[in-house]
């Protein structure tokens, strides 16, 4: 989900504040992100699927950002160390263009995050952008492929899985997301050792959560009622119900209501039990 902010203290991506653990549920594509990111020599790669807005690139992001970070807390980056700036001054959580890559250089700890949005990148530029990091091996290599699923148009997961046999390539973290794997060649599906999809947040966590947004952002609300109402509308999609905060924040004075849920155009049939999802 891509939203664009009227004021830039507000942050409507669905982007956790505060790492990892506080995104909703998850809880196996969260583990094999961080298993991914911690391996150590050659790392199983992973592909993660689930509807649009459900957390894929919100999961790596924070990931990636942890990994930054000089002084977790727990599985909170700390927010004030150089790594924390940095990766917070690359402005990720709205991150538009075609390529955009992170490179924090700490002593003795060097750290590449490239993003390939793979919808509409050529395989020239994709070659390019791989080109550049290949022999920054002293570097934590983290390559992440957006739309991935798009890739079997002009036959550009060919190219790309050469780039994963690569022995330069060996030990970069390859991630991958997309609302589905099926449209990849089978040749290009067999390179990745983690397969994992997204999960939905209960209704009650998630009203609970938009609570708490509405409560941050200065949100009043017409009746309890509506948080619950909004996560249902939402089918749990925790994008699809920020996207209806955000909308409420326009209102003047900002405010949420049933109506603002029901004029929002929600899918009519639940994401998560298209069969692609249920791995």
């Amino acid at each position: 989900m891509q939203l664009t902010p009227t004021d830039p203290q507000h942050d409507f991506s669905i982007r956790p504040l505060d790492g990892l653990d506080d995104l909703l549920e998850c809880r196996k594509a969260k583990a094999s992100v961080l298993k991914v990111l911690r391996h150590p020599g050659v790392p199983p790669k992973l592909f993660l699927t689930g509807p649009p807005g459900s957390g894929k690139t919100s999961l790596i992001r924070a990931g990636v950002q942890f990994i930054a970070c000089q002084r977790p807390q727990g599985l909170k980056p700390c927010g004030v160390c150089p790594g924390c700036v940095a990766f917070r001054s690359t402005n990720y959580g709205r991150m538009t263009g075609l390529h955009s890559d992170f490179a924090y250089w700490d002593a003795g700890r060097p750290l590449d995050y490239l993003v390939i949005n793979c919808r509409n990148a050529s395989v020239a530029e994709i070659e390019d952008h791989l080109q550049g990091i290949r022999h920054r091996t002293h570097a934590l290599r983290v390559i992440h492929l957006e739309e991935a699923a798009s890739l079997y148009r002009d036959r550009r997961d060919e190219r790309l899985t050469e780039f994963m046999d690569d022995h330069d390539f060996n030990t970069c973290r390859w991630l991958a997301t997309g609302v589905t794997d099926q449209e990849l060649d089978e040749q290009f599906r067999r390179r990745w050792g983690l397969m994992v999809t997204t999960t939905p947040p209960s209704i009650d966590d998630l009203a609970d959560r938009l609570a708490i947004q509405c409560r941050e952002l200065g949100i009043e609300v017409d009746s309890p009622d509506t948080w619950t109402f909004l996560a249902e509308a939402s089918w749990c999609v925790v994008g699809r119900a920020m996207s209806v905060i955000s909308t409420a924040l326009m209102e003047v004075p900002p405010r949420l209501t049933r109506g603002l849920v029901e004029d929002h155009p929600f899918p009519l049939t639940d994401p998560w039990k298209m069969e692609f999802f249920r791995r």
